[in-house]
């Protein structure tokens, strides 16, 4: 088989499986923020390519330079233990903040679906709920990537470990008001 064909059907493999697996997924996502969320909430598998290698060389950027404090490009903030609850009262914090701008989040099924458009606000709302969901890290942005951010939950661990990577305005909401 020559690669030509083998990429041909490849891609027809995976427009076949994204067509079973997108509507029950939107469905799920949907009653997880308490809104409809449809097809063309989707972003195209080669416009979700490149938006998750400019966030994630984000999140890289803040996470070398802001461990553990703030920095100019943002702040890696991270809780441990009992201090857990602390993580999510911050992400209610930006919820109310940044209210019901649509911003993109990538998902462990964006590579065969794409990622998807939902209302940052009521994806900060049910953060917890949507890393179970997402099967990874809460990870939202706007399509710029002028602001974004990274939730990262271990609760399996000795000790519960919270981390959340943020930048641009949403960083400035945090810095400036505090969790």
């Amino acid at each position: 088989m020559t690669d030509d064909r083998k990429r041909a059907l490849d891609e027809a493999v995976r427009r076949n499986r994204a067509r079973r697996l997108a509507p029950q997924w939107l469905a799920d996502l949907s009653s997880h923020l308490g809104c409809g969320v449809g097809p063309d909430d989707l972003l195209s598998i080669d416009q979700t390519r490149r938006l998750r290698e400019r966030f994630f060389g984000r999140v890289s950027d803040i996470a070398v330079e802001g461990t553990g404090r703030a920095c100019a490009e943002g702040a890696r903030l991270i809780w441990s233990g009992r201090l857990c609850p602390c993580a999510m009262s911050a992400l209610e914090l930006l919820a109310r903040t940044v209210g019901e701008q649509t911003v993109v989040m990538f998902n462990s099924v964006d590579e065969v679906i794409g990622a998807v458009r939902v209302p940052v606000g009521r994806a900060l709302a049910a953060a917890e709920t949507l890393t179970d969901f997402a099967e990874m890290d809460l990870c939202l942005t706007t399509m710029s990537v002028e602001c974004g951010l990274c939730f990262e939950q271990d609760r399996f661990g000795k000790l519960p470990r919270c981390e959340l990577t943020v930048w641009g305005e949403w960083a400035d909401a945090l810095r400036f008001r505090g969790p």
